[in-house]
């Protein structure tokens, strides 16, 4: 059968549209939302970790953006817009010998890999896409993707972070065709979308293909570094973009797990030892250091964690300090 084309393409134009759209993306709190790590540096194979240069952007900038909205699927951005990155943009040279080692990795797998998505979305005509054009680049997320709908098809733009290989460009292919299809029931938030394609990028002939060198966005990932969660919240905070709090307190939640869980919000970004949430839940007798148990304490955060999650939380919020506690970043 035939195939999309797939043209790997890497230009000053196509970058400085690139950074324009991480931009739009900080302004809207997309990744702040979503609990991404936006970074002044590349942190190699984290897929949660956004590398957006540490350049002076004009505040013009910044107030042009926050217009936008984030699910809006924005590429091509006015020109007046487009000029302020162009003056602030530091030359770093397009990653050629990098992008070429991607390319020709990504051109053993094209056939197989078009021929299980027509296998595993049949009702998705693959020739509704017109192309797919790829930039490989250092910087921005581990792969990022835009379309314009011509017509009853589709002109595909993806991004692929040269420290990834061709599954992350796999996935967001995979991830581009879902929400260009027609409503999928129980499949219309984000996170639900990146979740199915982390399962047939994990689990099926897709992920196979790539012999699974793949790293997840949103489904049984590793803890965080809370060195990098700080810096990223440092980094936003520069830029004028604070991470925002999202849990609240709602029904659900019985009273011992909602008194932890309301300690944990009044102490966000502290260590949180057992022995502090074993008084929380025994309190602090002479009875309660025989009830206390590491084990039932971790049963009980673990409890917590999916009930934030069942409240559309879907982000980790609570990480484990191993051998001292848990620390809620929010």
């Amino acid at each position: 059968m035939n195939h999309p084309k797939v043209i790997f393409e890497d230009t000053p134009g196509l970058r400085t549209q690139y950074l324009t759209y991480l931009a739009k993306q900080i302004a809207c709190g997309f990744y702040q939302d979503r609990r991404f790590l936006v970074l002044p540096r590349l942190v190699k194979k984290e897929s949660r970790a956004i590398y957006f240069p540490d350049i002076k952007y004009p505040k013009t900038l910044w107030n042009e953006l926050c217009k936008y909205t984030s699910e809006d699927f924005d590429w091509f951005f006015p020109e007046k817009i487009v000029k302020l990155i162009q003056g602030v943009m530091t030359g770093s040279d397009p990653c050629q010998n990098k992008g070429l080692t991607l390319k020709g990795e990504w051109k053993k797998k094209e056939k197989q890999f078009f021929d299980c998505v027509a296998e595993f979305l049949p009702k998705f005509d693959l020739k509704k896409i017109n192309f797919i054009k790829v930039l490989p680049v250092e910087f921005g997320t581990v792969g990022s993707f835009f379309f314009e709908k011509k017509g009853n098809k589709y002109d595909f733009y993806h991004t692929i972070r040269t420290d990834f290989g061709p599954a992350q460009l796999a996935e967001t292919i995979l991830t581009q065709i879902m929400w260009t299809m027609q409503p999928i029931p129980k499949l219309t938030l984000w996170y639900q979308k990146e979740a199915v394609t982390d399962f047939l990028m994990t689990t099926s002939k897709i992920g196979e293909i790539f012999n699974y060198d793949y790293q997840s966005t949103v489904s049984g990932l590793p803890e965080l570094s809370e060195n990098l969660i700080a810096e990223s919240e440092t980094y936003l905070t520069k830029l004028g973009f604070p991470v925002k709090p999202i849990i609240s307190i709602v029904n659900g939640y019985t009273p011992t797990e909602k008194r932890v869980l309301e300690y944990f919000i009044a102490n966000k970004n502290k260590l949180i030892t057992y022995d502090q949430i074993g008084d929380l839940f025994w309190g602090n007798s002479e009875e309660a250091l025989d009830k206390f148990n590491l084990a039932s304490i971790a049963k009980l955060m673990e409890k917590i964690r999916k009930k934030i999650k069942d409240h559309g939380i879907y982000q980790e919020l609570i990480f484990t300090v191993r051998g001292q506690g848990y620390v809620l970043y929010d």
